[in-house]
């Protein structure tokens, strides 16, 4: 009986995060020579109907081969990068959960060093329309940066040009 009333105390404390408002991602692009290396930050719950969705199979959020490669897949499909005219995939580096975020480290490679650039991030326009994705892009070695933000109805890429040496 004791047993029974400390389970059922234990699940009545336990602390569930109330739903999150905001349908948004902070990404951070940062531009070194021919080295693109992005950070995307997303609400767990969001990215895992999303990748759910994509993949036709239900995704719980893990730093595996399996949901990097299932994420690699998904961002291609929504998220454009080129650099100098020429269109970027990026490569998972890393993933992982910070509290109710889940992230992702992707890097992209240019042919050479980026001079200029057009970027667009529509993840998970596809569930939410008032879904907004903010970018702050950073250039080294100039150290100049840009902030820029993505929402549903933006459909074209936004140009950045970085200063020469």
């Amino acid at each position: 009986m004791r047993t029974a009333l400390l389970a059922v105390l234990g699940a009545a404390l336990t602390v569930v995060p109330p739903p999150h408002p905001a349908h948004l991602s902070y990404g951070r692009l940062v531009v070194e020579g021919r080295t693109l290396t992005f950070r995307l930050r997303l609400f767990r719950d969001d990215l895992e109907v999303a990748l759910t969705r994509a993949s036709g199979a239900p995704v719980t959020m893990a730093s595996n081969a399996r949901t990097d490669a299932l994420f690699a897949r998904y961002l291609d499909d929504r998220m454009f990068v080129a650099a100098d005219g020429t269109r970027l995939t990026g490569t998972v580096v890393a993933s992982g959960a910070d509290d109710v975020m889940w992230w992702y480290e992707i890097r992209f490679d240019a042919p050479a060093a980026v001079r200029t650039m057009r970027l667009r991030n529509g993840v998970l326009f596809e569930l939410y329309a008032d879904q907004t994705n903010v970018v702050k892009v950073v250039h080294f070695p100039s150290e100049r940066q840009f902030a820029l933000s993505f929402a549903t109805r933006d459909t074209e890429p936004q140009p950045i040009a970085f200063p020469a040496r």
